[in-house]
């Protein structure tokens, strides 16, 4: 973890992936969200989108709840809805969904 400039707030980025392994599926990213979860009273995870990536997929089940993205244009109904069964079809407790404008309007 590493302090960033806002008051009480940690930042652990991404890093990058080993070839060959899924790192969201080893002992050390469950080890990761125990440490985090006893010296943090909130710990927030940004995934990638579901259709892009299976890592939110990997993670829903080991966080206590997802927020899904909508972008209005890209992301369409049926988009959503098969993300949001996904997420559900690994156990996940959606908490609900945000719109989100990735061009800051």
């Amino acid at each position: 973890m590493y302090p960033s400039n806002l008051k009480d707030l940690a930042v652990l980025p991404a890093g990058r992936g080993v070839s060959g392994q899924d790192p969201l599926q080893s002992e050390r990213v469950d080890a990761l969200f125990v440490a985090a979860r006893a010296a943090y009273q909130r710990v927030v995870v940004v995934a990638s989108p579901v259709a892009l990536s299976a890592d939110a997929l990997f993670l829903a089940p080991v966080v206590d709840g997802v927020v899904v993205a909508v972008v209005p244009g890209r992301t369409g109904g049926p988009a959503a809805q098969r993300a949001r069964d996904s997420l559900l079809a690994t156990g996940a407790r959606i908490f609900g969904a945000i719109i989100a404008d990735p061009d800051g309007r």
